[in-house]
């Protein structure tokens, strides 16, 4: 309605009303017994055009013109420099002078009456209370507001400017009594909104006050029709609907059990293999059968707790304990993401690693902090995405490279079992046990998109037997990834098992590369909903429009790739205990403690059920110290394994060398990689012909027969008297074939912790070690013996000759 329509000033409307505030603040305007309407003036104000608005354009232009006319003040300018603005310059001025005078007037008026507030209480739902009714006209116009939710002048628009029809009873159009009180009700006009969002509007569109949105719309519709002569000029904005709880429900058991499978199948299975060196053969296949069972039986719990209480993970914890849990459920996700993405840039680096030094044939050598430097660099933009959606086109072409390289990693195995038999493995690995329990959670880990699926479901009650089908076929997949690849390779083993295939294969090499494609284009799936939980605890506001804020927080998601790729670079070196202490610290309480808490609360009534949960939970917190603790200290004592050799390391084994003494009688051992041997051998050795090689010797277990092409009976008992003192092994033994046949000949036994060929080079080691300590000393005595023999000849001759 008009205000130059009406025949009464615009502050003396007769039907006073506080129905459908968007803004609690205006209440304190209102006065008691207040008689107006509800029209708050700093709301109105907010839709009329201010001095720097006007100013912008022509301001120039408007100051000439008005120094030449001298037009009088403009009263109703808001307290606005008269010579530099008047609405009454405006187009249409004259039409809207009566909403800038009654602006002006109301604050005024508010202003004077500050030195006394009483402001009227708010009712407790959205219609008149009792003195609004009394006036006259009061009760119609309550059973207008109740018939009716929105100001549309279509009667096919619902509360939220949609198209309504539905099949339900049409909703009429509210009738305020003034446009002033329309501007203070629903505060936006022509489509504009007041509240930030980070997503991009569309034209005629406005934000609602949700973070989650979704359109409704009815084919055929005025706003998807092509405008036209008979088109309306000014419709309704649309405005975007929050969002029901429970996802679109029309998702079938088929469809979510793909969305499982792909979900849980990623880099773990690729770490099982070594997992179950650390392991052991039977310990591994019978700890992850029980970690399958006991993940399934934790994502039950969870999802049972889910069909009572209506919320997230994080939301049921705060219904159920309050906000601390809530925030410390939160906080586990964001670590285990973190944990996750770092896991993931390390595997990515060290594939591409190897990837380029077979193609370049050993000539190229690239760190593995610069390919995270590198990644970090490819995700900063990644980590600009405000909607998950945008990046669901990586997740398609990863899950195509996945299944390639899996396919290839288990007929390469085959192959190689077929070829050169099983390999040498144990059966427990006392030392290392601990690593494989959190690599097995790690792999499992999936628990955060347990709830977003059975949202999704059109049947939510089918989700566990869709989650038990699913749990079988990814046991399944990993006992036999883990266990075939771990016969085939033994003692072998990379961290990750890509590593072991034959790197001058040019398939290999394709797969290789594909697979680091695929997780590199997962990674940013993985740093999102970390980077949106952590934003939504700091910012409370949008930067929509407020570049200083949107900025900040595009500083924040770049500082958050740039901590995930610090922590690659720190865990790059013992990527196996990485993934296996988030496994532990991280998604040991997401699994093992978090749901049997929300159960025991939501849902377990029988003491049964209590003492179940209070048990698993008990049990949870115990593992996650103990295997925490354990892989910590595991961690920092430092590893005294040496790297396995790689593709490079074949085509240049590491070669015994001994040089004899560059000082009198003293000779120094070293280990070295060459691609040719010394001249000083060069008769010794044929062309092409490896100064070291390693034969396992098939009738004892962790044995392998070394032969060095030196016939040298001090180095070969040097070498096994050593070698016998080492904590791992068990024998150790040399023979010389003939005295006219440089070779040496070593056997050695190993307890199964660590390979023969890894203990006789830490004897290397150790013996270069003492033999360097030795030539330093023998220098320094050296020195000393020449420095005392040249003062007793000094002594011997006064003139120092």
């Amino acid at each position: 309605m008009s205000p130059s329509a009406t025949s009464v000033p615009l502050a003396q409307s007769s039907t006073p009303t506080n129905y459908g505030s968007f803004d609690t603040r205006s209440q304190r305007f209102l006065q008691p017994g207040a008689n107006g309407a509800f029209e708050d003036p700093e709301i109105v104000k907010r839709h009329l055009v201010q001095p720097s608005d006007a100013m912008s354009d022509d301001s120039g232009r408007r100051r000439a013109s008005d120094s030449g006319k001298g037009k009088q003040p403009d009263v109703a300018s808001g307290g606005l420099d008269d010579e530099e603005f008047s609405s009454l310059r405006l187009q249409g001025g004259d039409i809207t002078r009566p909403i800038y005078k009654w602006a002006e007037e109301a604050t005024n008026k508010v202003k004077r009456s500050q030195s006394f507030s009483d402001p009227r209480p708010e009712p407790e739902t959205e219609v008149l209370d009792i003195n609004t009714i009394k006036v006259p006209g009061g009760f119609r116009r309550n059973f207008l507001r109740r018939a009716a939710r929105s100001p549309s002048a279509d009667p096919d628009y619902d509360d939220y400017g949609e198209s309504g029809r539905r099949g339900t009873q049409q909703v009429g159009t509210v009738f305020t009594s003034s446009f002033l009180e329309f501007l203070s009700i629903y505060g936006h006009f022509a489509g504009e909104e007041l509240e930030e969002d980070d997503e991009d509007l569309k034209p005629g569109e406005y934000f609602g006050s949700s973070d989650e949105y979704e359109y409704e719309s009815v084919e055929g519709s005025e706003d998807e029709r092509e405008p036209m002569e008979d088109s309306t000029l000014l419709t309704p904005s649309r405005r975007r609907r929050r969002k029901v709880r429970g996802g679109s429900g029309k998702a079938s058991p088929t469809s979510a059990a793909l969305v499982l499978l792909k979900s849980f199948v990623g880099t773990g299975v690729l770490f099982l293999p070594r997992a179950y060196l650390n392991g052991g053969m039977v310990f591994s296949n019978l700890v992850l059968l029980f970690v399958a069972a006991l993940s399934y039986y934790c994502f039950v719990l969870l999802v049972t707790s889910r069909l009572k209480i209506d919320g997230s993970f994080g939301d049921i914890g705060g219904i159920l304990y309050g906000n601390w849990l809530r925030k410390t459920i939160l906080f586990s996700i964001v670590i285990s993401q973190i944990g996750f993405v770092a896991a993931y840039i390390v595997f990515t680096s060290e594939n591409l690693q190897a990837f380029i030094l077979a193609v370049s044939d050993c000539k190229t050598v690239i760190e593995i902090r610069w390919l995270i430097l590198m990644q970090m660099i490819i995700f900063l933009p990644f980590s600009l995405f405000r909607d998950i959606n945008k990046l669901s086109f990586t997740a398609f072409i990863a899950d195509v490279f996945i299944v390639v390289g899996l396919a290839y990693l288990f007929y390469y195995d085959i192959l190689t079992l077929d070829t050169y038999g099983l390999g040498d493995i144990t059966l427990f690995n006392k030392r290392d046990w601990t690593l494989f329990i959190g690599t097995a959670i790690f792999t499992f880990e999936g628990i955060g998109l347990i709830i977003p699926i059975q949202e999704s479901m059109a049947d939510p009650r089918k989700f566990p037997k869709v989650l038990f089908i699913v749990m079988i076929i990814i046991t399944t997949l990993f006992t036999v990834m883990g266990a075939v690849s771990y016969a085939a390779y033994g003692s072998k083993t990379e961290t990750v098992v890509l590593l072991n295939l034959p790197q001058d294969s040019k398939m290999v090499n394709t797969v290789q590369f594909l697979y680091s494609i695929a997780i590199m284009l997962s990674t940013p799936l993985q740093i999102f909903p970390a980077i949106r939980i952590m934003e939504n605890g700091l910012f409370t506001r949008s930067g929509k429009y407020n570049p200083y804020i949107k900025w900040q927080k595009n500083v924040f998601r770049f500082a958050t790739v740039a901590v995930c790729a610090i922590i690659a670079w720190g865990g790059a070196d013992d990527l196996d205990k990485f993934v296996a202490l988030v496994g532990n610290f991280a998604c040991i309480p997401l699994v093992y403690i978090y749901p049997p808490m929300l159960h025991y609360k939501a849902v377990a009534k029988t003491r049964f059920w209590k003492i179940s949960d209070i048990c698993l939970c008990i049990f949870g917190f115990i593992a996650m110290a103990y295997t925490t603790s354990l892989t910590v200290m595991s961690w920092a004592s430092g590893s005294t394994e040496p790297p396995l050799p790689g593709y490079c390391d074949s085509k240049k084994l590491p070669v015994l060398q001994i040089l004899y003494p560059v000082f009198e009688g003293v000779p120094c051992l070293f280990l070295d990689k060459m691609n040719a041997p010394d001249r000083f051998e060069l008769f010794l050795l044929s062309d092409g012909e490896k100064k070291i090689t390693e034969e396992p010797f098939s009738g004892m277990s962790n044995c392998s027969d070394f032969t060095l092409k030196k016939e040298d009976h001090t180095l070969g008992n040097l070498l096994s008297e050593h070698l016998k003192q080492h904590p791992h092994v068990l024998m150790a033994g040399y023979k010389i074939a003939h005295p006219n046949v440089p070779e040496l000949f070593i056997r050695v036994q190993t307890d199964g912790a660590i390979a023969p060929k890894e203990a006789l080079i830490e004897v290397c080691k150790q013996l270069v070690a003492a033999y360097g300590q030795l030539g330093r000393e023998f220098t320094r005595e050296y020195e000393l013996r020449r420095m005392v023999a040249a003062g007793e000849q000094n002594n011997g001759h006064p003139n120092g000759q």
